[in-house]
């Protein structure tokens, strides 16, 4: 059997989206699995064994429509295929494909181009959305998703590890203070641990900056756009903690199980919030404003909630305290 899958775009939805593949990969034994997804996301299961990742550039093409046509006819009739992003154009893939069997939500004026067009699920967890696609093509399918599932290598680990994520790749409201992260760094390297920076290309000039503010220390190890992808995994799956914004290397430690604190301001915990994760802190200030899901906070000074405030109110303070607790430190 050939399936075909058409990944979400973001790192942290590619992770969210491994309860569906890995319960579609069970039921489906044997099946052949074609992947098509960013970059970002196809990397998170080239070594998945009988599965080809695909990266979708048409986006960048001159004309989307054609090049959408042409990815088509290079994969051919799938026995079965799925959409998990809502675009138009991941509709449309699918139906060029000719394949007899096409999921994914009513969304867009693409209702056509599926078989099966589902109604999105309210007031649920991104894990849920994704995991209910299969609604339609398992029978009996058990209503509630497994935990996140990643191959991570096995790294040694010699030292006592803290890893600082300040990075958010959805936008600057989601960023918690360049001064706490810092200050966060500052105490759990007076208390002897290795402090890790992680962060992506675009996180270089916020990284660089808690590194300053914090000072040369031996134990302060900047890794911002220093590693791939399996290299990542592979140092957060190393770490005694990991505090992090809601992003997509905080879904990758919930995959791990590494236990971390996630800083909620403008986007919904409730859909995104760490997927059984029983040693996961969520904090957030629950402000009358959030989740506003914007990228950029749309507040001016001078009004009754001052900009950032939902991620500026989080104070070094409490994540230092929540910390202690998740390492078992007394307070």
């Amino acid at each position: 059997m050939k399936i075909l899958l058409r990944l979400p775009n973001w790192l942290g939805d590619g992770v969210m989206a491994t309860p569906m593949l890995e319960t579609l990969r069970s039921h489906y034994q044997d099946s052949a699995f074609i992947l098509v997804g960013s970059a970002v996301v196809c990397a998170l299961f080239k070594d998945y064994p009988n599965t080809t990742p695909i990266i979708d550039n048409t986006k960048q093409a001159k004309s989307r429509l054609l090049a959408t046509y042409r990815l088509a006819q290079r994969i051919g009739a799938c026995d079965l295929a799925i959409t998990l992003t809502n675009h138009f154009y991941s509709a449309l893939l699918l139906y060029l494909t000719k394949t007899p069997t096409r999921i994914g939500y009513a969304k867009f004026g693409r209702t056509s181009l599926l078989t099966h067009a589902l109604k999105t699920p309210l007031n649920t967890h991104q894990v849920e959305r994704y995991y209910h696609l299969l609604s339609t093509c398992i029978p009996h399918l058990n209503p509630n998703p497994p935990a996140l599932k990643l191959l991570a290598p096995t790294l040694p680990k010699t030292s006592k590890r803290i890893g600082l994520n300040p990075g958010a790749a959805y936008g600057s409201a989601k960023r918690w203070s360049v001064e706490s992260f810092a200050q966060v760094g500052a105490y759990f390297l007076d208390q002897g641990y290795e402090v890790y920076l992680f962060g992506a290309q675009g996180d270089l000039e916020v990284v660089g900056a808690i590194a300053r503010l914090i000072g040369s220390d031996p134990k302060l190890i900047n890794l911002c756009n220093q590693t791939t992808l399996p290299e990542l995994i592979a140092m957060l799956a190393t770490l005694d903690l990991f505090i992090t914004n809601d992003s997509g290397p905080m879904h990758i430690a919930t995959a791990l199980q590494t236990p971390l604190i996630a800083l909620f301001g403008p986007t919904d915990m409730q859909e995104t919030s760490p997927w059984h994760h029983p040693r996961a802190r969520l904090i957030s200030k629950n402000l009358p404003c959030a989740p506003c899901k914007k990228r950029v906070c749309p507040l001016k000074s001078g009004g009754a909630i001052q900009p950032h405030a939902c991620m500026q109110e989080i104070t070094p303070e409490e994540v230092i305290d929540q910390a202690r607790a998740l390492l078992g430190l007394p307070l």
